[in-house]
């Protein structure tokens, strides 16, 4: 206990020799490294999957567009079961989605072909609303396709569309 009352007695000493200024400037030191602690856990995001090719974001208060990369949240899905997954939008609302067999495309552009099987050997239903080995849809508002950017990621060839509810963040890759 002494040794402690002997150590604050020496701090106070040492701060009692700190001029005004060196107190400001260590006070907004303090306040200005707290403010970026806060911000940068609440706009960081680490991504670890390995369906993307980024595994740090930051979050971005914008809607999403084609090619933005969201961070999605699909709870009615067996192997998604609430957990928060990143992937980039490849296909938007009021855009051609057309299926030919296991092949996607939107508007006439290949996206990719979705596998018969997992990685662990699982058979893969690809998701197809129409049940026909050709089928074409204009995407609905406020829907998106989503995918990763590996051919094993699990993303909209299996699970279907993503409804602007079930997009949790935008986010821009860091790295």
């Amino acid at each position: 206990m002494q040794l402690i009352k002997d150590y604050l007695l020496s701090l106070r000493n040492e701060i009692s020799k700190l001029t005004k200024k060196q107190i400001i400037g260590i006070l907004c030191f303090i306040v200005i490294c707290t403010l970026a602690g806060y911000l940068i856990t609440k706009r960081l995001v680490i991504s670890t999957g390995a369906s993307i090719p980024y595994n740090l974001f930051f979050v971005v208060d914008i809607e999403p567009t084609l090619s933005s990369y969201v961070i999605i949240q699909k709870k009615d899905n067996q192997y998604t079961k609430n957990k928060l997954i990143t992937k980039q939008i490849k296909c938007m609302p009021k855009n051609v989605l057309t299926i030919r067999d296991r092949e996607y495309l939107c508007n006439n552009e290949f996206l990719g072909i979705a596998k018969t099987h997992s990685l662990e050997g699982d058979p893969l239903k690809n998701w197809n609303p129409c049940n026909t080995s050709y089928c074409k849809i204009i995407i609905p508002e406020d829907m998106y396709f989503v995918m990763g950017n590996s051919k094993d990621s699990y993303d909209s060839r299996y699970f279907g569309l993503v409804s602007k509810k079930e997009v949790v963040r935008v986010v821009k890759p860091i790295f």
